[in-house]
């Protein structure tokens, strides 16, 4: 995966992704692994509610770190919180946390990575939506409001 660097998101997606990806792997070539259905079926994958709980939390744990992405220029920690965000090893021990909580939601930020500083802001910023209907069309919206 390949995306900008901050003050953009991506890293927080690339991480989410590097997450699920682990978390649901595709089954080797040669064996299968109780896992394997849901790549035989992908509509299994998506109809999981396994799935769908491992997305949040993998969501949580990396939007947790997204208000320490400023930009590099200014924020001189970012560069390599990016680089560690982007390991195989960070993403590991990321799944390794899941595992661990199982089907426990926990609700403080800073159970998931965040700063315990780090509050909600009203900004009257940026929504985004993206859909993806069963033929595979795609439509993304992205919606900037800031204090108009």
């Amino acid at each position: 995966m390949c995306g900008p660097r901050p003050t953009s998101g991506f890293a927080v997606t690339q991480l989410i992704v590097s997450v699920i990806a682990r978390l649901f792997p595709p089954p080797p070539t040669t064996n299968t692994t109780a896992d394997a259905h849901y790549w035989r079926d992908s509509s299994l994958l998506y109809n999981s509610s396994d799935y769908y709980h491992n997305l949040m939390e993998a969501g949580k744990f990396a939007y947790a770190l997204r208000p320490l992405l400023g930009d590099p220029r200014f924020e001189k920690e970012v560069d390599a919180l990016v680089e560690e965000m982007t390991t195989e090893s960070y993403s590991q021990r990321i799944v390794e946390k899941i595992r661990k909580a199982g089907e426990r939601a926990v609700s403080e930020a800073k159970a998931y990575g965040a700063d315990e500083d780090v509050q909600a802001v009203d900004d009257k910023g940026t929504s985004h939506v993206s859909v993806v209907d069963a033929d595979g069309n795609a439509m993304a919206l992205t919606s900037s409001v800031n204090y108009m």
